[in-house]
């Protein structure tokens, strides 16, 4: 017979989900603030640490304006190098390389000089963060304490 299953009936079910709902559309845009931050202090830091690095200043400029952060609610992003600047694996990480001018080795640094180490030094700070926003949209959520 249809209708005589037993069955539970949860109250509030509706605005419990509503409140889940608008939690997680404010925490990914909060995400996303803080990962756009993220990038931006990553980009800031590499840049710092390849000026501290640099035995012979780039002339040009092209490596450290290559560096491009971006952060969205899934991910943040930071490069380094680009078309014109080919040259910036081999000076992260180093190597030997032939040039018209002549053969250049660079020790190499499986960690990196300036990308690398800049991710680990902000590593805590981007955490304290998105600990920061989840537990505040969290607190949003009716009865979550």
């Amino acid at each position: 017979m249809a209708g005589s299953g037993i069955g539970i009936k949860v109250s509030g079910d509706k605005a419990a989900r509503a409140a889940l709902l608008a939690a997680a559309g404010q925490l990914q845009a909060e995400v996303a603030a803080v990962h756009k931050q993220a990038a931006r202090m990553i980009e800031q830091d590499t840049r710092s640490m390849m000026g501290d690095q640099m035995v012979t200043s780039d002339r040009s400029g092209r490596l450290e304006r290559s560096i491009k952060g971006t952060g969205t609610a899934t991910e943040i992003k930071v490069t380094l190098g680009n078309r014109s600047t080919p040259y910036a694996g081999w000076w992260e990480f180093g190597g030997f390389t032939k040039s018209p001018i002549g053969n250049t080795n660079r020790e190499i640094v499986p960690g990196g000089r300036s990308l690398y180490p800049s991710v680990a030094k902000n590593r805590a700070a981007i955490y304290a963060m998105l600990d920061r926003v989840a537990r505040r949209v969290a607190e949003t959520i009716v009865g979550f304490k």
